[in-house]
């Protein structure tokens, strides 16, 4: 594989590497200690003047690449919602077309979650998931109300 040459690719392939090493946790120190390696070691040097990169410029690298991460993650959810509904429904129309029962069931079950269809049964108990108590509140003291309406017995 050939080597960039042009500038902009240069800037481009040093990016890539400096956001792969941030994905990967590492500090601005870490990442322009592992820029400084030897090349065959996966660093990179500097084109004009031959050493590894500083720390500035591995600082303003990070700020142009998290500038371009905040501006993808603006995206609307409904944006995503909709690639997302598109992508299953070619999902769905392949399972139908493989004639696949799991592999549609699966994909309606994806459905489901992504829209909020699914309907959860709720269950309601008493005290301690025992019986729910029914008592007449008119007949009820005036402590026995207030405790239930601070919720303390």
């Amino acid at each position: 594989m050939t080597r960039p040459t042009a500038p902009q690719d240069i800037i481009l392939m040093r990016r890539e590497r400096v956001a792969s090493l941030r994905a990967r946790g590492l500090s601005q120190r870490e990442i322009q200690k592992a820029l400084s390696k030897p090349v065959h070691e996966g660093g990179m040097v500097n084109q004009h003047t031959g050493k590894p990169f500083d720390l500035a410029q591995i600082n303003r690298d990070l700020k142009v690449l998290e500038a371009e991460w905040r501006k993808r993650t603006a995206e609307t959810l409904d944006d995503h919602k909709a690639r997302q509904l598109a992508e299953l429904f070619e999902l769905k129309r392949f399972a139908w077309a493989q004639k696949s029962g799991m592999l549609i069931a699966k994909a309606l079950e994806l459905d489901i979650k992504l829209m909020g269809t699914g309907v959860e049964r709720l269950e309601h108990t008493g005290r301690d998931g025992g019986p729910i108590e029914h008592r007449d509140v008119s007949e009820m003291t005036n402590d026995e109300l207030a405790a239930i309406i601070t919720g303390k017995p």
